[in-house]
């Protein structure tokens, strides 16, 4: 800006130029916020957050064919075919029952992981050595079990309530697998 007493003068050429800076910072800042969101976005479809979103939506429509295809190898194991099939049937219609008795039948479903951490390496080598009690089982393929601790809150019409729950995933192979449901 330019000043001769009694007037103003603003370059226009410089004030373009400004202008034409600040939107292409301002865009810039958008893009970036908006790869930021769908990076975080895509990142609840993989890894263990992945497993436990396509878990809780099983769990809240009860489709334990969900449950046993990703269960882990250890259930299979076993000389009983369907021991994850009983084992998870049991304990979330035991869940969904407890949700309908103190609601009501019509609710809505949420859940938020409160907490997931890894098992240390001593209480994992524990882990796995309590599992390889059952010599049809090979506890070495998994690589890592996370602990994800859940908060589900379901709303009734005139009540809501809250579970907590407590998933224990392992890692075998590629894949995460789900061992215990508490």
């Amino acid at each position: 800006m330019s000043t001769i007493p009694g007037i103003s003068y603003v370059n226009p050429e410089k004030m373009k130029a400004v202008k034409k800076a600040l939107i292409g910072i301002v865009s810039v800042a958008a893009c970036i916020l908006v790869l930021a969101m769908l990076v975080n976005y895509l990142l609840g479809f993989l890894g263990y957050k992945g497993a436990v979103r396509k878990l809780m939506n099983a769990y809240q429509n009860y489709e334990i064919e969900v449950f046993t295809s990703m269960a882990s190898e250890y259930y299979y194991s076993m000389e009983n075919d369907s021991t994850a099939e009983d084992y998870f049937e049991r304990i979330i219609a035991d869940d969904l029952d407890v949700f309908e008795e103190n609601v009501g039948h019509k609710y809505t479903f949420n859940y938020e992981i409160t907490d997931s951490y890894n098992l240390s390496k001593h209480k994992l080598e524990e882990l796995l050595d309590n599992l390889s009690v059952y010599e049809e089982f090979d506890a070495s393929i998994i690589s890592e079990v996370m602990i994800v601790e859940i908060e589900i809150t379901v709303e009734g019409e005139e009540k809501g309530m809250t579970k907590n729950k407590t998933i224990y995933l392992t890692k075998e192979g590629e894949n995460w697998r789900i061992l215990y449901l508490y």
